[in-house]
């Protein structure tokens, strides 16, 4: 009897801020995908890029000599075709918040089915916000909802989130625990 085997990765939010062996014990069990503000602070196994002037930044370091670089295939292009730089086909509306932090989920749900992510606030929007804050925060939201609901092959796992907002409990496949006790 043949079984499947199980792979898992971590993504980071944009707001993720790592303590102590945090990053060491993450990488034992999988690789960390994540927004390009995250690269060095969280040693990034997969960044998510999509600036112009943070992807030539990158290029000049050789980033892509110790990590996966992902760059939309327009920036790609602009960029000159640059070596060992992976690229995708997707698109995020550009007045959402946090749009590398999507990009890293949706591109690691699509290639792991255990998908661990921190950092990220999943909590229905206050009523002290005002009406274009909270209407931003509910349009990330539900893309966050949409990528977990496109990717139902991929088991999700949000850590550390207070009361999630109401889309994500009806999501079979999304889960939430400590990061202290999925480490």
């Amino acid at each position: 009897m043949a079984s499947d085997s199980v792979s898992i990765a971590w993504v980071v939010s944009e707001s993720f801020k790592p303590k102590d062996d945090q990053i060491a014990k993450m990488k034992a069990k999988g690789p960390i995908w994540g927004p390009s503000k995250q690269q060095s602070k969280c040693e990034l196994d997969f960044v998510i890029c999509t600036e112009y002037n943070t992807a030539k930044h990158f290029m000049n370091r050789r980033i892509q000599d110790r990590a996966h670089i992902w760059l939309s295939e327009p920036l790609f292009q602009k960029m000159g075709h640059p070596d060992r730089i992976q690229t995708y086909k997707h698109s995020v509306n550009p007045s959402l918040e946090q749009p590398e932090d999507l990009l890293s989920l949706l591109l690691a749900g699509e290639r792991y089915s255990v998908v661990l992510a921190v950092g990220f606030n999943l909590k229905a929007p206050t009523t002290s916000l005002s009406k274009l804050k909270k209407f931003h925060h509910m349009q990330w939201l539900s893309s966050v909802s949409g990528i977990i609901k496109t990717h139902d092959h991929t088991q999700w796992v949000f850590c550390d989130v207070n009361k999630p907002a109401e889309n994500f409990t009806k999501h079979d496949h999304c889960s939430f625990d400590k990061l202290k006790s999925v480490l």
